[in-house]
């Protein structure tokens, strides 16, 4: 231990065992809680002590308890999250602390991203801009144009992604254009979230 944190430790301790000496009556008896190398003084300090080490791991307790300020158990909140995983959406490797924090918040607003609103806070975590929308409002009359035809426009979902580049998929689209800066990443978040009887379909404005 160095010399600068033994003197906040036995500060803490002295600070503690003074606060403990306030509470027992004062007298004759009780003059020794002050008197340093005195019995009931080695007492009080022994139980400061111990309260000092109830405060520190109640301190260390908020910290890791929150995704936010969490260190030393940010591994076992990335397991419990399921980080990384199998989709190669959410990575550990190369990644900082607070990039990994961010990922259990993402991970946490996925859990419940039960509205169009969710789902667009969570792209725009990733550097996403998009409106997403069910299909059901532009699949009744009066229609607009374009008109968009699904097979059960109650069970679809449809997303407006701006200034990205359509994934280099099949069937494919030309002009096919290349590059890391796709859509395929969002895609593969929104699968995640997406409920089970639903289709996603995507616009690229």
């Amino acid at each position: 231990m160095g010399r600068a944190k033994q003197m906040i430790e036995t500060g803490k301790i002295t600070s503690q065992a003074d606060l403990l000496a306030r509470y027992l009556p004062d007298g004759k008896a009780w003059n020794a809680k002050y008197v340093e190398d005195s019995n009931l003084r080695k007492l009080l300090e022994g139980l400061g002590k111990e309260f000092s080490n109830i405060e520190e791991q109640n301190e260390w307790l908020r910290r890791e308890l929150n995704i936010f300020t969490t260190y030393d158990l940010l591994p076992e909140w990335e397991k419990h999250y399921g980080i990384p995983d199998d989709e190669g959406v959410f990575t550990v490797e190369g990644k900082t602390i607070e990039e990994r924090r961010l990922n259990l918040y993402i991970k946490e607003l996925m859990d419940g991203a039960d509205k169009t609103e969710d789902w667009e806070r969570i792209a725009s975590l990733f550097g996403f801009r998009c409106k997403v929308y069910p299909a059901i409002e532009v699949s009744r009359f009066p229609l607009t144009f374009p008109i968009l035809f699904t097979e059960n426009p109650s069970y679809t979902i449809i997303v407006d992604l701006y200034d990205v580049l359509p994934p280099a998929e099949f069937p494919l689209v030309f002009p096919v254009h290349f590059g890391e800066y796709t859509a395929s990443f969002i895609k593969k978040v929104f699968n995640i979230i997406k409920p089970a009887d639903c289709t996603i379909m995507y616009n690229y404005l």
